[in-house]
């Protein structure tokens, strides 16, 4: 029998899995005016908080996507000359990434798109309420990211075992 806790855990990751699937749906209607889609906003969202240019895998571990992805969308964006590479002297393989003036201001007409939503879908919800789900969700996704931390078996570890099978 499932405990009460564990039951209230297992609706959340539904209602946040449900959660996500819809705010990606609404993401690319948002998007779709400026001829974006919601992958692309996200990478453009990272390097736009960023206060300084990000690497493939930065972009993606800050937007919990896969570095395949990002390279996707990272292409596409610059060929519509939304986001530069810049080279990256602390390793020559990586380059970093940062949004044009172009970029920038795309980024900007969306998020005014999306603010002006956002004050409908905040409806019926105090500003305290909104601040505790934020902590919530923060605190969960670091909990979540430590545990999968700490049971991710070693690269290393895991060659070594392949070699001596």
């Amino acid at each position: 029998m499932l405990s009460r806790v564990g039951q209230e855990i297992d609706q959340l990751v539904v209602s946040v899995f449900q959660l996500n699937g819809v705010l990606l749906a609404a993401g690319d209607q948002i998007t779709a005016p400026f001829g974006l889609t919601s992958a692309r906003w996200q990478v453009l969202g990272a390097l736009a908080f960023s206060a300084h240019a990000l690497t493939i895998p930065q972009i993606a571990k800050d937007m919990g996507l896969s570095r395949q992805a990002v390279i996707k969308q990272i292409k596409l964006l610059a060929v519509d000359g939304l986001v530069q590479r810049q080279s990256n002297e602390a390793h020559k393989r990586a380059e970093l990434w940062s949004l044009t003036p172009a970029g920038g201001e795309k980024y900007e007409n969306i998020m005014t798109s999306q603010r002006a939503l956002a004050q409908v879908w905040r409806k019926g919800l105090t500003l305290a309420e909104l601040a505790e789900c934020s902590r919530v969700l923060k605190h969960l996704e670091a909990a979540v990211q430590q545990a999968s931390n700490a049971r991710r078996p070693s690269l290393a570890g895991a060659r070594t075992l392949e070699r001596k099978a």
